[in-house]
């Protein structure tokens, strides 16, 4: 498994960010490490640099990725499936993309309780000018052994108010380095991504969201995991 992740990660050394023109990606988090019991996601900010409004499309290549995983590419909140056979991004709606804008992006995997390393490769370009692209590769190396940590232990990080009616903030120098806060419910339905921009402080919003348990998973640039749970009442 440490030869193909390897493998994988100098590949995507040599392919991301090759072709870019308009589209720039943003904070992708390139590897990430996580159980195999629930959906994991990659998440980066996909920029277009030019003033014209662009029909965003997306082509999927799943050589790299084991037969037992499902793959979407998400924008915002509409997602695409990605399909192994005869993966056509014509048959998918365009994703309308205004000039000088930013949207979230989201790569993901099902593993459907199956531990391997997944390499999907994907290419988002504009449909009006093909050639107008950027393809980039995320290594999910989905696995048993990864290690979670609860943030609770992380002295040097402070969280609350929880429970919480609205909003949870995360401090410390720790959260600088985190790339990735995903909010899933708990039976492993994500139910929110929150963006972050290096700041010691995230909040996360709860606004909305009925009351419960949820589990809060935030990842770092050196794939680390956190876990935090959260009580929320109405």
């Amino acid at each position: 498994m440490k030869k193909s992740l390897l493998i994988a990660v100098v590949a995507l050394a040599c392919s991301t960010f090759a072709s870019a023109q308009s589209f720039v990606l943003d904070s992708l988090q390139q590897t990430v490490n996580s159980l195999p019991e629930s959906v994991v996601y990659s998440n980066g900010l996909l920029r277009n640099l030019s003033d014209a409004q662009k029909e965003v499309r997306v082509r999927g290549d799943l050589f790299g990725v084991t037969i037992d995983h499902d793959v979407a590419i998400c924008f915002g909140n509409l997602c695409f499936n990605i399909y192994r056979d005869d993966d056509n991004p014509y048959e998918r709606a365009p994703y309308p993309m205004a000039g000088k804008s930013t949207e979230d992006l989201k790569m993901q995997i099902v593993p459907r309780l199956v531990e391997a390393v997944s390499t999907p490769f994907f290419t988002v370009f504009d449909g009006k000018n093909p050639a107008d692209s950027l393809r980039f590769g995320v290594v999910f190396n989905i696995s048993s052994t990864v290690s979670v940590t609860d943030i609770n232990t992380v002295a040097s990080v402070t969280m609350g108010p929880n429970p919480t009616t609205d909003v949870v903030t995360f401090a410390g120098d720790l959260l600088s380095s985190i790339v990735g806060v995903n909010v899933y419910s708990m039976d492993g339905t994500l139910r929110r991504v929150v963006g972050t921009n290096g700041s010691s402080t995230i909040t996360v919003p709860f606004e909305g969201m009925a009351s419960g348990m949820y589990q809060v998973m935030l990842s770092t640039k050196t794939n680390e995991a956190y876990r935090a749970t959260i009580s929320v009442v109405r």
